[in-house]
């Protein structure tokens, strides 16, 4: 599978939770970002506008995925498939060049486990 078909197989999956208390922030040929809308306190006296959720962008040689939920809730990453944490790069950032039926469930179960970690919080808009 080329990156364009990587690309456009987790679009799909991440762009099914728009217009379900996410929206989508930016949507080019290269990047898709989608975020929760609305009035959110994230933390005792902080409020904001806008949540990012998750967001890919074609690079060079990889497809990045970025998944903040993995971000602001460390315990998370141990729920997730070691399929997926292998192509993790940084604290929130993972590059696929490969892809298959096992790093699609993977994905498609972390972003439910994501939806449930906003949910939590209140940060569905």
């Amino acid at each position: 599978m080329d990156l364009d078909q990587i690309y456009q197989s987790c679009h799909s999956l991440i762009k099914a939770y728009e217009g379900k208390g996410f929206q989508a922030t930016k949507e080019t040929p290269s990047e898709y970002r989608i975020a929760s809308c609305g009035d959110f306190e994230v933390s005792p006296g902080r409020r904001m506008k806008q949540i990012e959720f998750a967001a890919i962008a074609k690079r060079k040689g990889s497809v990045a995925f970025y998944f903040m939920p993995v971000y602001m809730n460390d315990p998370l990453g141990k729920k997730l498939s070691p399929v997926l944490m292998n192509c993790l790069s940084g604290k929130a950032c993972f590059h696929f060049t490969k892809w298959d039926a096992e790093m699609e469930g993977a994905v498609a179960d972390a972003l439910e486990k994501g939806i449930e970690c906003y949910e939590v919080r209140g940060w569905v808009g």
